[in-house]
């Protein structure tokens, strides 16, 4: 009998380690925010989650959201608690997206939008279905794509703030499979809509159709897959490569003249090729004019 309770209680104990460490797994990937849902999910009882909220190891921060071992301090964990309030299909929106994606410096309150309607002090919600092209992951972070949320802040933001946003989008290089110009179609009649277009007359998307134009063109050619948008650091430099196979070590780099025609841009389109030189790899830049020789360069080199 006594062999049966120590059994049973070892059984016990090893079903709370196990969920002690999925719920520290669980704040790890998301900044310390649980959801009561996420929290019976992986084993917690109700009673269990009383208990820990009584020894302040889980700290309420809306209904059915926690923050483990402290209150929120940070701004992507109140980010990551209000994601957590609106629901597995809520995404951060608006100036906080902005912020996120580096196109703002500041923003207020957590902003989201949800296909359900709720309302919740201390959260900006919006409700609406985002078209799954227009949503993305940041950081762990659900979030608008670039171009939606410049459709967002078109509402709210002044002229200079839209500009500086523009500006960044360009330095950043956050461009999306479904540009700014296919969204500002697909959404005319928006507040603000009108005056972002305005500012963007000549931001058309060049960049976009050539990337979505080179993908294209290996695939055609049935050239070996490049990693795109690849994160590389280099001595000296950290650069984001539009095409890049490490196998024999070519980075293409496109060059749009909407993006690539100002002074400090040249320079730095030649700061990042030296870079590329001392890292060991072949830069390539494709443009619109010498788009059929550059290709014709990638190919002998890659094939």
């Amino acid at each position: 009998m006594a062999i049966e309770r120590s059994r049973a209680t070892a059984m016990r104990a090893g079903v709370h380690v196990r969920r002690d460490l999925l719920l520290a797994a669980l704040a790890d990937v998301q900044d310390a925010q649980v959801s009561r849902a996420q929290l019976l999910a992986i084993g917690f009882s109700a009673s269990a989650i009383t208990r820990r909220v009584h020894r302040r190891y889980l700290r309420p921060v809306y209904p059915g959201v926690y923050s483990v071992g402290h209150p929120p301090r940070a701004r992507e964990q109140w980010w990551w608690a209000a994601l957590l309030r609106g629901g597995n299909e809520s995404a951060l929106s608006g100036c906080p997206a902005a912020v996120h994606h580096g196109l703002l410096r500041f923003c207020g309150l957590p902003e989201i939008i949800s296909p359900r309607h709720m309302r919740q002090p201390g959260i900006i919600s919006h409700r609406g279905v985002v078209a799954l092209d227009e949503i993305t992951v940041v950081e762990g972070i659900r979030v608008t794509t670039a171009a939606r949320t410049m459709i967002d802040i078109a509402a709210t933001e002044s002229d200079s703030a839209l500009g500086y946003a523009l500006n960044q989008i360009e330095v950043r290089r956050l461009y999306d499979e479904t540009g700014l110009q296919v969204l500002l179609a697909r959404h005319t009649g928006r507040r603000g809509v009108g005056r972002l277009r305005r500012l963007t007359p000549d931001r058309d998307d060049l960049r976009s159709e050539m990337e979505r134009r080179l993908r294209r063109e290996v695939r055609r050619l049935g050239l070996p897959k490049p990693r795109y948008n690849a994160p590389l650091a280099l001595p000296g430099h950290f650069a984001t490569i539009d095409a890049l196979w490490e196998e024999p070590r070519v980075a293409v780099e496109l060059d749009s003249r909407t993006w690539h025609d100002t002074p400090a841009q040249f320079e730095e389109d030649r700061r990042r090729d030296r870079a590329l030189r001392r890292g060991g790899f072949l830069p390539v830049r494709l443009t619109w004019r010498q788009w059929e020789d550059g290709i014709a360069e990638v190919r002998e080199l890659v094939s």
